[in-house]
C-alpha cells in the first residue's frame, strides 16, 4: 500500500517511468535503508545494554558471595573484654576497618607492620611518623569536611543563570579529566539530594579513618601505642559528642565514603553493596562490637600526645570555654605553642 501510493500513475501505453516514478522509488529505497539501519541500531542497544545489565547482576552476585567471607568478626580475648578495655571505644568505632583485613576487632595495632606501611604509603603518601602526625592533625581540625561541607553549600544554593552558567563550565570540564567527571558527579547528587546527600555529616568520614590511621601507624612502627591510642580517643570523643548511636555514625560514615568515592554505574553499585553488607554484620552479629561497648560508655580524657611531637603547633588563642572536643584541641595546641 506504500509503494502503491508513493508511485504515481502513468499511462499504460508509456514505455518509460517518468521522473516522478523515479523519484519515488529512490525514495522507498531510501526509506527501506534507514528502517533497516534503525531497526539494526535499536537490536544491538538493546543487546548490549542486556549484556551490560547480565555481567552487572554477575559482579553483584561475585561480590555478595564473596562478602559473607569477607566480613568477619575476630576477636583474640572473649568479646565481653572489649566493655572495659580502654581501647575498647576506638576498637568498635573502627570495626569495619578490622573486619575489611580480617584481624582481630579488639587487638589495636593492626598487625602486619610492612602491609599496613605500604598502604599508608600508597594510599596517603605517608612514609614516616611525621607525614603521619601531620596527616592525623590535619583530618582532625578539616578533614575533607571542609572541602565538602563548602562545595555542597555552594552548589546547593546556586538558581536561574548562575546555576545554568557553572553547571555548563563543570560538565565541559568533566569531558577533559576524571577529576573533573568526579566534580560534577557529586555537583549532580547534591542538585538532586542524591541519598539525602544534603543531610550527611562528613565528621564520621574523617574522625573514624584518624583512628584506622592511629592502628596502621602503630602496626607500621611510625607511632608508639600511647600516643596513637591517645590520639584515637580525640576523634571518640568527637564521634560520641556528634552522633547519636553506633548505627548513626557508620550511616553518616558510609554516606560520607559513597560521597567522596564518587562512582557511579555498577561501580556505585559495588560500593553501596560493600557499605551497606558491613553495616549489617556490625548492626546485627551477636558477638559485634557495638553490641559490647555502649555507645555512651566513657571514653578516657586525652592528653594530646601527639602535639608534643609537632615542631610547629598552631598558635590559635585558647577559647574561654573548652565544652567541645575541638574546643579542646584548639586549646591543647594553642597552650603547646605558648610553651614553645
Amino acid at each position: 500500500m506504500l509503494i502503491a501510493r508513493l508511485l504515481p500513475s502513468y499511462p499504460k501505453a508509456s514505455t518509460m517511468p517518468s521522473t516522478d516514478v523515479i523519484i519515488g522509488i529512490i525514495i522507498i529505497v531510501a526509506l527501506g535503508i534507514v528502517v533497516r539501519f534503525v531497526a539494526g541500531y535499536v537490536t544491538a542497544k538493546a543487546g548490549g545494554n542486556g549484556k551490560q545489565r547480565r555481567e552487572n547482576a554477575k559482579a553483584l552476585k561475585e561480590q555478595a558471595d564473596w562478602l559473607r567471607s569477607h566480613h568477619q568478626i575476630i576477636w583474640v580475648n572473649s568479646p565481653a573484654h572489649l566493655r572495659s578495655s580502654l581501647e575498647g571505644w576506638p576498637d568498635a568505632a573502627s570495626a569495619n576497618y578490622a573486619m575489611c583485613r580480617g584481624v582481630p576487632i579488639d587487638r589495636f595495632n593492626f598487625g602486619d607492620g610492612p602491609h599496613e606501611a605500604e598502604m599508608l604509603s600508597n594510599a596517603w603518601g605517608i612514609r614516616n611518623a611525621s607525614e603521619l602526625r601531620r596527616q592525623l592533625l590535619s583530618l582532625l581540625q578539616h578533614g575533607h569536611r571542609e572541602r565538602f561541607d563548602a562545595e555542597r553549600q555552594n552548589w546547593a544554593n546556586l538558581k536561574g543563570a548562575d546555576e545554568r552558567r557553572v553547571r555548563g563550565a563543570m560538565y565541559k570540564a568533566a569531558q577533559e579529566g576524571a577529576d573533573s567527571a568526579e566534580e560534577f558527579r557529586r555537583y549532580r547528587w547534591v542538585r538532586q539530594n542524591a541519598n539525602d546527600c544534603l543531610a550527611t555529616n562528613f565528621l564520621a568520614w574523617d574522625l573514624v579513618r584518624v583512628i584506622m590511621l592511629c592502628r596502621a601507624g602503630v602496626a607500621a612502627g611510625y607511632l608508639s601505642e600511647d600516643e596513637a591510642l591517645d590520639t584515637a580517643w580525640i576523634a571518640s570523643r568527637g564521634l560520641q559528642e556528634t552522633y547519636s548511636s553506633w548505627q548513626d555514625m557508620v550511616h553518616h560514615f558510609f554516606e560520607a565514603r559513597w560521597y567522596w568515592s564518587s562512582e557511579d554505574g555498577v561501580d556505585g553499585e559495588l560500593g553501596r553493596q560493600h557499605n551497606d553488607h558491613a553495616k549489617q554484620v556490625l548492626a546485627t552479629a551477636s558477638d559485634s562490637p557495638w553490641a559490647m561497648v555502649p555507645w555512651t560508655a566513657q571514653i578516657p580524657t586525652p592528653n594530646y600526645l601527639i602535639l608534643d611531637h609537632m615542631p610547629h603547633a598552631y598558635p590559635n588563642p585558647a577559647p574561654q570555654v573548652r565544652a567541645t572536643w575541638t574546643e579542646q584541641l584548639e586549646y591543647a595546641i594553642s597552650q603547646r605553642a605558648d610553651s614553645q
